[in-house]
């Protein structure tokens, strides 16, 4: 097995994340490799195969001001709008609360898929997103959510 470029510490904290998307009917709590069938459910009905939660706050883990992560996230909503991918409101959350609250979005569309959340996940310079996808291989409902890395991820001192 392949070592994974992701400094561990930094995989652990994005696995020890609440992922809270603001549905409708009200909040849903995502974790890293547990599946959610509310979230499968509201996927399919509206004809989504894929769907993630992005934020444009703290890029590649760097703690940012208010007022900046405010103005990205702002310049997030704008780029999800002009791509006409439907958004609503998420939050990710630290268990151990040592890491701030990350506003962020939930987006799901037809169009939506791996590729297009890696490439959205690249532009705010996040170093990950999470994803899921509406149905599994076998068409049943499977919304497992996983982290897609969207940058190669130097362990902490190494030169780069």
């Amino acid at each position: 097995m392949a070592e994974s470029p992701v400094p561990a510490a930094l995989e652990a904290a994005y696995r020890a994340t609440t992922y809270r998307v603001w549905l409708p009917e009200g909040a849903v709590d995502l974790r890293v490799g547990e599946a959610c069938p509310a979230l499968a459910a509201y996927v399919a009905a509206r004809g989504g195969r894929a769907w993630m939660v992005v934020t444009a706050s703290n890029p590649a883990s760097e703690p940012l001001g208010e007022a900046a992560n405010l103005a990205r996230q702002r310049a997030l909503a704008g780029l999800l709008h002009s791509l006409g991918l439907p958004a609503l409101a998420a939050e990710n959350l630290a268990d151990d609360g040592q890491w701030p609250a990350e506003a962020g979005f939930f987006v799901t569309a037809p169009v939506l898929d791996r590729e297009l959340a890696l490439a959205l996940g690249r532009h705010m310079g996040q170093n990950a997103v999470l994803f899921g996808v509406a149905q599994g291989d076998a068409g049943t409902p499977d919304t497992t959510p996983e982290l897609l890395w969207c940058r190669e991820v130097a362990p902490p001192g190494a030169a780069g």
